[in-house]
């Protein structure tokens, strides 16, 4: 991989160990290109869901539009490297999804937010489609979204988001104005926690070696938010879950071949 190129994955692979385990067990042949595939999508939902202004916000991500968008030559390097790969539309798709969830507000219920997410999550799957041909689970593409939502609730109500469903909320007596020191309020963890059981009921650890890696981190986040816990996780655990799903998900390949 070029060098420009590596420095993105690396800056997102340290901030976020997830990263760096699907990366271990990824196929080598594909590793750069799931590599550029976590870059970009990192790359966007900073640009978006940042800290940035919402003026800045829609500057950058609009910048990304035109740069997957244009038939001129991309400035920024993962994006020619998108485009390298025929990838530009779905990056382009992306850039505009990301728009749409800046605009994000509430949502009545933990299904409601499954159908905010699934535009972004689709368009995500066939991305990696593409890029490493293998096609990964919109609901863990969107529980790997939700956990780093989830990871600063107060931050994330204050520039008019709330991940929380209202439902969730109101069976706890809550409403918006719980986020204001959400550290420290137990029914509100209870509410992240039912949410976080509600998304493991939907996450299967299943699929090709990258698929069963991020599904497998995914549910561990969850696992870690359902018991009142930060979502990140002790590193030799989340080592020991990643080996275990990039071992079956081999002895699928296997057993399917024989």
């Amino acid at each position: 991989m070029r060098e420009d190129l590596a420095s993105f994955v690396e800056k997102w692979a340290e901030r976020d160990p997830a990263i760096r385990l699907v990366l271990l067990f990824a196929p080598s042949r594909h590793r750069d290109a799931v590599g550029l595939w976590f870059a970009q999508l990192r790359e966007l939902e900073d640009a978006g869901l940042g800290r940035s202004s919402p003026q800045v916000a829609v500057a950058k991500l609009g910048f990304y539009a035109r740069e997957f968008g244009s038939s001129a030559e991309a400035a920024h390097p993962l994006v020619r490297a998108w485009r390298e790969r025929s990838a530009q539309r779905l990056g382009e798709r992306l850039a505009r999804e990301l728009q749409q969830l800046m605009e994000f507000s509430s949502v009545v219920s933990a299904e409601a937010l499954h159908d905010r997410l699934r535009p972004w999550a689709q368009t995500a799957a066939e991305a990696a489609d593409r890029l490493f041909g293998e096609r990964l689970s919109t609901a863990a593409i969107a529980a790997d979204f939700l956990c780093r939502r989830l990871h600063d609730l107060e931050a994330e109500a204050a520039r008019g988001r709330l991940w929380l469903p209202l439902d969730l909320l109101a069976a706890e007596g809550l409403d918006r104005s719980a986020l204001a020191g959400a550290g420290g309020n137990p029914p509100l963890a209870r509410v992240r926690a039912r949410l976080a059981r509600w998304w493991l009921a939907r996450l299967e650890v299943d699929g090709g070696p990258v698929q069963a890696v991020l599904s497998a981190l995914a549910r561990l986040r969850l696992e870690q938010i359902d018991r009142g816990r930060p979502a990140r996780w002790p590193p030799l655990r989340g080592l020991l879950r990643a080996w275990n799903a990039a071992r079956s998900a081999r002895r699928r390949n296997e057993t399917g071949n024989c």
